[in-house]
């Protein structure tokens, strides 16, 4: 039993040290990470403009869902997860059908963003890295799935209630592509996401772990399998104990 005791106490340090630094962090960082989800309501789209061929084309947004960190006293902002799907483009081609890209599934590149917000108008600006993975054979233009574009994303926060706000933003850029027919000459694009989203409240796991990340860095974060260890130990202890009672 004496084994038993001494798991129960180091369950109980674990778990109270755990409780103690989230609570310091929650007292000394700012930053709040807001769940958004595709907006069933208004319809986002994703447009490339070809402007030298006088070429556009468009596809609807089917899915899209992310988690934005802000920080209204430092004023800052950045997506620490991104996800979206989007029905297939059709790209200039050698036929008037053109060449599709097959659907499409778009995510931000951990790590690559990072911007401003402003708490007075509710608008945020980052920049990142826009990943986007095509089913599509696109070799006559150079690419290969993945391709990453370099984005800026501009967004701000619209009425209704704390729990469910929409956030209406636009991701944007400019690229290049191959040109088949003159290799010499490669097609400008520019290019806009018009995203329509709402607020969610977010899994609280996953929150939990995304601002202790945020607010202590990656270290503290690595030390949650230790208090859930902890918490596991905790249980076990108690079990026993009873065991032992039984006995």
């Amino acid at each position: 039993m004496k084994f038993d005791r001494m798991l129960y106490k180091c369950a109980g340090v674990l778990v109270t040290a755990a409780a103690v630094m989230v609570v310091t962090a929650d007292a000394m960082g700012q930053e709040t990470t807001v769940s958004a989800v595709h907006d069933p309501n208004s319809q986002s789209s994703f447009t490339l403009n070809f402007a030298d061929l006088g070429f556009q084309t468009s596809s609807t947004v089917i899915n899209t869902d992310f988690q934005l960190v802000i920080d209204e006293t430092a004023g800052t902002a950045r997506f620490v997860q991104y996800d979206q799907t989007v029905e297939p483009l059709i790209l200039p081609g050698p036929t008037p059908e053109g060449i599709s890209t097959g659907d499409m599934s778009i995510r931000i590149v951990p790590g690559s963003s990072s911007g401003t917000y402003n708490p007075l108008t509710e608008t945020f600006t980052t920049n990142e890295e826009y990943e986007i993975s095509f089913t599509g054979d696109l070799a006559a233009f150079g690419l290969i799935s993945p391709v990453v574009l370099p984005s800026t994303t501009v967004g701000q926060f619209k009425g209704g209630t704390a729990a469910a706000r929409e956030i209406q933003m636009n991701w944007s850029g400019v690229g290049q592509l191959a040109n088949p027919a003159s290799p010499s000459n490669p097609l400008n694009f520019n290019y806009v996401c018009q995203v329509n989203t709402v607020t969610t409240q977010p899994d609280a796991i996953s929150a939990l772990l995304a601002l202790l990340q945020s607010l202590c860095g990656v270290g503290f974060a690595t030390m949650m399998p230790f208090a859930l260890l902890g918490l596991w130990l905790m249980k076990s202890g108690v079990f026993l104990r009873r065991r032992g009672a039984r006995k």
